[in-house]
C-alpha cells in the first residue's frame, strides 16, 4: 500500500518513527558505528521503513501516466474560391465633327462638292420622304426598318450630279411669264423609273427607288409618284402621291391631289374651279385659285407639255411663274431657265434644259432644280431639291417605259 493511501494516523506514526531514527543517530558516527549503535529491533524497523518507502515510490511512479506534449494539429483550412470579373474594354468614339459654320454675311446655302456622273447600282437602304418635293429619303445606323418608315426622306442613287448652284433669293423681273395661256402638247404616256439619294451634312448618303407615271387619255390625266424600299422579291411602298384632273389645250387642270405617307394619314388638296378656290383637307384654310395652277405632282408633266407645245418659253435667263399647291398651302413658284446642259445617264448622254426655282424671300427657302430632256418627250430626267439646312435630295431617271413603244 502506498504511503499516501495509509490513514492519517498511520502515516504520522511512520514519519515520526523514521524521523526519530534519523535525528537520534549522531551525525559524526560512521555508518558502521551507527549500525552497531542501533539495537536489533530498531534496525529491523528501519529497513522495513526504507523498503516500504521505496516500494511506494515505485508504485507511485508506475501508476502516474506519462505527460506527453500534445501533438501539433495543423488547422484544416476550408477551400476559398475567388471569382474574378473582368470588365469589358470600352472604346470611346469620337463625336463627329460638326460642319463649319459659314461666316457672318455669307450665304447660308451650303456649297456641295462636285459629283461624278457615273451611275453604279446603289445599295438597298431604308427610305423616307422629302417634305419639299415628292421624292423619298431615309432615317439613319439602322439602323432599323421601323425607324425608316417614320421618315421617307433620304432617297437616292449612287449617281452623282453636277455641283449644286447656290442661289440667292430670286426677285421677279418685269419679263417673267405666266405659264398659263401657252399651247401644250401631251407627251407620250410613260413610266419613269428613278433612283433617289439624300445627302445631309455629316451623314452618309441614303438610297431608294421610285417612279413617276404619266397617263393622258380621253380628256383626263393622271400622275402618280411613288417611292419605296427595294426588297429582294418586292418593293415596299412608303410614299404615294397622285394628281388627277382634266386635260385642256393649255395643259393640265388639276382637280384633286392626294398624298399618303407610311406614318401619316392621307391628305387631299381640292381645286374648286367653279369657286376659284383651293381647299386643303389637312387644315381649314383655303386660298384663291390662279389661272394655270398646278400641284406638286402635276407640275412636272405640265412643264413637259409646255416644252413640247411652246418650246420658245425655254430660253436662258427667262423667268416663268406658276401657282403650285401642296398639302397645306399654295404658293407662286418663280422658275428661271438657266441653260442647256448635257447629262450623262444610264440612257446615254442627254441634252437638257436646266430649270431652277431659287429660294424666294418670305415664301420658300429651298432650291428646286429640274432637267427637261427635249429629245425624250421633255420628260424630267433629273430632279434635285436643296434645303436651307444643306440636305440635298436627288431623283433621276434610269429607264423610261412607254406602254405603246416599249422601254428606253
Amino acid at each position: 500500500m502506498p504511503p499516501d493511501a495509509l490513514p492519517v494516523s498511520a502515516r504520522q506514526i511512520l514519519i515520526a518513527t523514521i524521523a526519530k531514527s534519523v535525528y537520534t543517530t549522531p551525525m559524526s558516527s560512521t555508518p558502521s558505528q551507527m549500525m552497531i549503535a542501533m539495537p536489533p529491533g530498531r534496525m529491523h524497523h528501519l529497513w522495513f521503513a526504507g523498503l516500504a518507502l521505496a516500494g511506494h515510490l515505485l508504485l507511485w511512479q508506475w501508476s502516474t501516466p506519462a505527460i506527453r506534449p500534445a501533438p501539433t494539429v495543423s488547422p484544416k483550412l476550408a477551400p476559398v474560391t475567388v471569382q474574378l470579373t473582368v470588365k469589358p474594354t470600352v472604346t470611346a468614339r469620337a463625336a463627329p465633327t460638326p460642319p463649319p459654320r459659314a461666316p457672318a454675311g455669307e450665304s447660308k446655302q451650303p456649297q456641295i462638292a462636285a459629283r461624278s456622273q457615273a451611275m453604279p447600282a446603289p445599295p438597298a437602304a431604308s427610305i423616307s420622304l422629302s417634305e419639299n418635293i415628292g421624292v423619298a429619303s431615309t432615317a439613319p445606323e439602322a439602323s432599323a426598318q421601323t425607324g425608316s418608315l417614320h421618315q421617307l426622306s433620304e432617297l437616292s442613287s449612287s449617281i452623282t450630279l453636277d455641283p449644286v448652284t447656290v442661289l440667292t433669293p430670286l426677285t421677279e423681273s418685269d419679263q417673267s411669264l405666266s405659264l398659263h395661256g401657252y399651247a401644250a402638247i401631251a407627251p407620250d404616256n410613260a413610266v419613269l423609273k428613278t433612283k433617289l439619294v439624300s445627302e445631309s451634312p455629316g451623314k452618309n448618303p441614303v438610297y431608294g427607288l421610285g417612279e413617276i407615271a404619266f397617263q393622258i387619255q380621253d380628256g383626263r390625266y393622271q400622275v402618280k409618284v411613288q417611292a419605296g424600299l427595294d426588297l429582294l422579291l418586292t418593293t415596299l411602298n412608303l410614299y404615294q402621291m397622285q394628281s388627277e384632273g382634266n386635260w385642256t389645250e393649255f395643259g393640265l387642270q388639276p382637280q384633286t391631289m392626294s398624298e399618303k405617307r407610311s406614318n401619316r394619314s392621307e391628305t387631299a388638296t381640292h381645286f374648286q374651279h367653279d369657286s376659284q378656290t383651293i381647299n386643303f383637307s389637312s387644315s381649314n384654310r383655303s386660298t384663291a385659285l390662279q389661272a394655270g395652277a398646278q400641284d406638286r405632282a402635276s407640275i412636272f408633266l405640265q412643264l413637259s407639255a409646255l416644252g413640247k407645245g411652246s418650246p420658245q418659253l425655254f430660253q436662258a435667263g427667262q423667268q416663268l411663274r406658276v401657282q403650285v399647291a401642296e398639302d397645306r398651302e399654295a404658293q407662286e413658284f418663280l422658275f428661271q431657265v438657266k441653260a442647256k446642259e448635257i447629262l450623262k445617264t444610264r440612257m446615254g448622254e442627254l441634252e437638257t434644259w436646266h430649270i431652277i426655282r431659287p429660294p424666294r424671300a418670305g415664301k420658300y427657302n429651298s432650291t428646286l432644280e429640274i432637267w427637261l430632256a427635249p429629245g425624250r418627250q421633255w420628260y424630267p430626267v433629273q430632279i434635285r431639291n436643296t434645303q436651307s439646312n444643306g440636305t440635298v435630295t436627288s431623283q433621276y431617271v434610269t429607264a423610261i417605259l412607254n406602254p405603246e413603244k416599249g422601254s428606253s
